[in-house]
């Protein structure tokens, strides 16, 4: 049976098993362990405005301090946005948000987006709890994840939320929150633009690389019917005299390209989208915001890849990588999400899933295929199939894969093998 806590003090076991919450303890804080329901936010007033990043916070402790800020007793007091400033403190670069950091009205346009139908969560808990261990992931960098049952009463029904945290200068930042429901699909209608998430600016590299993705004939620039055919894969609602519309901002007719000095101003627009609000048009925002997304999460090709070769080297470089690095790209509607890597491990015994560990040879489809509005009615999910068989067979097994992008980034919903 859960227990739920009253006003009294509890540790939990945090990155290393010896150490406990000192900080949070010292000031009286109820601390949150493992299915040990909160009831309310642990910090208030002056003890959450002092909670700053520091290398004497573990992930726990960063997300017990982000519940915290988000929960709406502190969200307006003891003054506006007080809780929304207070969490974007703890954002890594990397976060879709990070850049609201540096705006002077960021709290206000930080409410906005964990406001947002798909993130609501977040913003109306009054009860949360740790769902399973908290997971490390030591190579190639140091990254940390924890399952989160959050729900805005005790009669109400439990909703997961999956907190992916990096660490930056050796201090635990927040990199994405996963809830239970995907990202929602880009608005069409440019009017509504407040809809939009503020995206992570992009770095001279990300910027360069998307351009020579985008630059299909490698000619240095990037054609109209070029950026048509990436707006068309996204499903961007913007038609060719849109774009047309926006070549001219920077100078070009439709018979000649963006370089790359136009690209990067183009992408520098990427949060013009979310300070306009609902009452300007601001395509070149909208245009930009979801370009930089696309350019800072890897597809569900990549993701999928990534995973098949962990799990086929599961203990390299050190015991239970591979099993760590799929629960990590679970998402949070996926049962295996709460399992540490040892419990996978153990599930990935089973002569069902044994194949993921044992085969030899993969083949991809040619094409990746694009994730689909007309089917899914949401160009959030996708499905991707790869061939895989072990030495010495001939037949080939599919194993399928269903995922679904949270917080810009594709995690896994689903794995189906047929042998």
């Amino acid at each position: 049976m859960q227990a739920v806590l009253a006003s009294v003090a509890v540790t939990y076991t945090l990155t290393s098993p010896l150490r406990c919450n000192t900080q949070l303890a010292a000031r009286g804080h109820v601390l949150c362990s493992s299915n040990v329901v909160q009831v309310g936010p642990h910090l208030t007033g002056t003890a959450l405005d002092m909670a700053l990043p520091s290398a004497e916070w573990g992930p726990r402790d960063v997300i017990d301090i982000m519940m915290a800020a988000l929960h709406s007793s502190n969200a307006d007091s003891p003054r506006p946005f007080f809780g929304y400033k207070c969490a974007l403190r703890f954002l890594s670069p990397a976060h879709q948000a990070a850049g609201l950091a540096l705006a002077s009205a960021g709290p206000m346009m930080f409410a906005q987006y964990i406001q947002q139908p798909h993130k609501l969560p977040l913003a109306t808990w009054n009860e949360y709890r740790c769902d399973g261990d908290l997971v490390q992931i030591e190579k190639p960098r140091c990254e940390a994840y924890q399952q989160v049952m959050v729900r805005p009463n005790a009669d109400a029904a439990w909703k997961s939320v999956r907190w992916l945290l990096v660490k930056d200068g050796g201090q635990w930042m927040v990199e994405a929150v996963f809830v239970s429901e995907p990202d929602q699909p880009t608005d069409a209608t440019f009017g509504q633009t407040s809809k939009l998430e503020p995206v992570a600016f992009l770095s001279s590299e990300q910027t360069r690389r998307l351009f020579d993705q985008l630059d299909e004939d490698a000619s240095g620039e990037i054609s109209l019917s070029e950026l048509e055919q990436a707006v068309n894969r996204l499903g961007i609602g913007m038609d060719r005299q849109t774009l047309a519309r926006l070549f001219s901002r920077f100078g070009t007719d439709e018979s000649s390209g963006i370089g790359y000095a136009e690209f990067e101003q183009l992408i520098n627009t990427a949060n013009e989208a979310w300070w306009a609000g609902k009452t300007e048009r601001c395509e070149a925002g909208t245009l930009a915001a979801i370009l930089s997304s696309s350019a800072t999460s890897e597809t569900p090709r990549e993701v999928v890849q990534t995973v098949m070769g962990a799990l086929r080297h599961k203990d390299e470089p050190y015991a239970e990588h591979g099993a760590a690095v799929a629960t990590r790209y679970c998402s949070p509607t996926n049962r295996a999400s709460a399992l540490t890597p040892a419990q996978f491990d153990r599930y990935l015994e089973e002569p069902w899933y044994r194949l993921l560990l044992e085969w030899d040879e993969i083949q991809h489809d040619e094409a990746e295929v694009e994730p689909s509005i007309e089917t899914s009615g949401s160009s959030n999910r996708a499905s991707e199939e790869v061939l895989v068989r072990r030495a010495g067979t001939d037949s080939w097994s599919i194993i399928s894969y269903e995922l679904s992008r949270h917080n810009g980034r594709w995690l896994i919903d689903s794995v189906d093998i047929t042998e």
